[in-house]
């Protein structure tokens, strides 16, 4: 049958479209909608570079060393004033009463403020949170560290690792703010200079890269 549709005034006839014609439309955009699909996922594929691979093995390094440095640095010292001794003479009684159970060496939940740090002399107050301070340094850094690392890699692989070695060793200067001369260490100062450098080199290196991307055809 026939039917009459109005187009700006104009009144003119067409075929009904069958379900059949519909059918066909439906799967020649379905074709189009696959076809943009597949060119998108084509867009986003990177070939990454057989020296990538540095780059994965400078952030195992950086990531392991940021873990041993916290064994190493707060958890031996922590070890060392927060004796089963020490605990139970200022807190066994009341951590007995309270809870029913002996007090254990260590000193946790304590991270250098608390009630135990409270007994603790000045030398060893200040130098608990000494060592603190050397890994909290390190974990706030090492996450925008190797995300800059990482991205700067995808493009300058062999750039970005020297940049992580660097970074590496940075971190190795910085404990020696463990010294009585503390942020004033020579060390300390390096570790710090090092660490920035490599920051610094990280953010340029992943916004050149992201620049390489924004400019490849």
């Amino acid at each position: 049958f026939f039917f009459f549709q109005a187009e700006d005034g104009i009144r003119d006839f067409c075929l009904s479209r069958g379900l059949g014609d519909v059918y066909k439309r439906q799967v020649s955009t379905q074709s189009t909608w696959g076809s943009q699909i597949r060119k998108l996922h084509l867009m986003v594929v990177i070939t990454l570079d057989r020296d990538f691979g540095y780059v994965i093995a400078t952030s195992i390094a950086i990531a392991f060393e940021c873990l041993m440095i916290g064994f190493l640095v707060p958890g031996a010292y922590r070890s060392k004033v927060f004796t089963k001794q020490f605990l139970e003479e200022n807190f066994g009684l009341e951590h007995k009463r309270i809870f029913g159970v002996e007090i254990q060496k260590g000193g946790y939940p304590d991270m250098g403020c608390g009630r135990y740090s409270d007994k603790l002399s000045y030398e060893e107050w200040v130098n608990f949170n000494k060592a603190q301070r050397v890994h909290y340094n390190f974990v706030e850094q090492i996450t925008p560290f190797l995300t800059f690392m990482i991205l700067t890699g995808l493009v300058y692989p062999i750039f970005a690792s020297i940049v992580g070695v660097i970074y590496f060793f940075g971190r190795l200067f910085y404990i020696g703010y463990m010294q009585k001369s503390g942020s004033s260490s020579p060390f300390r100062l390096v570790g710090a200079l090092l660490g920035d450098i490599a920051l610094l080199l990280g953010v340029g290196g992943s916004i050149a890269a992201a620049v390489h991307f924004i400019q490849t055809k």
